[in-house]
């Protein structure tokens, strides 16, 4: 267990914390009274401040599950990074990082500007949106005597299964190196109550388990790829600095998201009401007026061209229509690049002949949405009442659909058809 425990300077914990002597039980409150967060270790090391001098555990992680029982994982200490120059270097495969939750507020500020977003959309900000990836997992912590490594279980007994089918996604890559550094100081902390514990009792309670919740935040980089948030266009002055799509997008997470609870959408239409005063309060509003501003502040926040270069598109004249419309599609793609314009967005061909000189212009614009005018009325309805001349039937009431500016033979037609007259009879 030499790797384990090393001597006390190894450890994040200061010479304070062994006045933890006993381990930690199951119920165990002051060992997890405050949460700690999973996280990526890229997106930590791009929001901790260097400043900080966060000193980190590095682990090694292999994985043995049963999709249907429990995952383990095996966590080795890695003590040859820290002869390198650099001791936070990289490595192929998952870097996940274990951080306590607040240090994770905290390097958020820094990367977010959190104090600027919570004066503008207030104080539950962070509940709503940094929320919106984060799913609680229980693991149990306990050490190997065999391996000289820290043993997690993750049991789906222990947690909602859409949770646990998660993690079986998130640590179980056969193909991939796996990696955590804890810089929470939690396993260290463990470490040192155990050894305590081995010190007050010889028989070491080898089997001996505690309990910690992690909050798991979105982990993989390719995870938060497919969400789109690195094409997002905070520089662009015709968008929302970005704002737009992020709280868009977290409303569809938790649309998405496993359950069946219902989903205020408060903070969208807060973000919206922001950008589009018209659609603040409760009244009603145009819906298409709303899906043509949603898509294009979404397609303005997710360009994906940052320099929008001039482009002159050639005479059309003898040329292919294909080929010109190619042109203009290709000379539009290059100002505009978006998944709003790779699905909502075409262009229509309008054609102009001149009368004098019979010459034909065909130009392409592109389109999002078509306005198509309602259909004018051409008919008006009239309501008549016939009579017999022999007044042997009773008056009879017919209401009849005519042109809005026909004949008097277009309301005799009409009536004769409503009245189905004989050959014999007429009007």
């Amino acid at each position: 267990m030499d790797d384990l425990f090393a001597n006390d300077g190894d450890y994040l914990l200061d010479s304070d914390s062994h006045s933890h002597s006993r381990f930690p039980d199951e119920e165990d409150s002051d060992f997890g009274n405050e949460k700690v967060d999973l996280v990526s270790y890229r997106r930590w090391k791009e929001a901790h401040s260097d400043a900080d001098q966060i000193e980190g555990v590095l682990y090694s992680v292999s994985s043995n599950y049963d999709a249907d029982l429990e995952i383990v994982l095996d966590l080795r200490k890695k003590e040859d990074y820290r002869k390198s120059e650099n001791a936070e270097v990289e490595f192929s495969g998952c870097q996940y990082a274990l951080v306590t939750e607040g240090m994770w507020l905290l390097a958020q500020k820094r990367l977010n500007d959190f104090n600027s977003v919570v004066r503008n959309i207030g104080s539950d900000f962070h509940a709503e949106y940094y929320g919106v990836d984060v799913f609680p997992l229980q693991i149990r912590l306990s050490v190997s005597w065999e391996t000289n490594s820290l043993v997690v279980k993750i049991s789906q007994k222990d947690n909602v299964i859409d949770f646990y089918k998660k993690a079986c996604k998130f640590f179980c890559l056969e193909s991939k190196p796996l990696h955590i550094w804890d810089f929470s100081g939690k396993t260290t902390q463990f470490f040192i109550n155990y050894r305590v514990s081995l010190l007050n009792d010889c028989s070491g309670q080898p089997g001996k388990q505690i309990v910690l919740e992690l909050q798991v935040h979105g982990l993989s980089d390719s995870l938060r790829d497919r969400y789109g948030t690195n094409n997002i266009n905070y520089e662009n002055p015709l968008g929302m600095k970005g704002e737009l799509a992020l709280t868009f997008g977290g409303l569809l997470r938790k649309l998405w998201f496993p359950g069946s609870s219902p989903v205020p959408p408060r903070m969208f239409k807060t973000r919206l009401s922001n950008f589009f005063c018209r659609f603040s309060g409760n009244n009603q509003h145009d819906s298409h007026e709303l899906l043509a501003l949603l898509l294009d502040g979404l397609h303005e926040d997710l360009n994906r061209i940052k320099c929008k270069p001039y482009s002159e598109v050639n005479d059309a004249e003898g040329r292919p229509v294909e080929e010109v419309a190619e042109e203009y599609w290709r000379n539009h793609l290059a100002r505009n690049d978006s998944i709003i314009v790779d699905l909502f967005q075409g262009q229509f061909q309008s054609t102009l002949v001149c009368p004098v000189c019979h010459k034909v212009s065909i130009t392409f614009d592109p389109f999002m949405y078509l306005s198509l005018p309602l259909p004018s009325t051409t008919k008006r309805s009239m309501t008549l009442t016939m009579l017999t001349t022999d007044g042997v039937t009773f008056p009879c009431t017919f209401t009849l659909m005519v042109p809005k500016h026909g004949r008097l033979k277009d309301l005799i037609d009409a009536l004769s058809a409503a009245c189905s007259l004989r050959d014999d009879e007429t009007l």
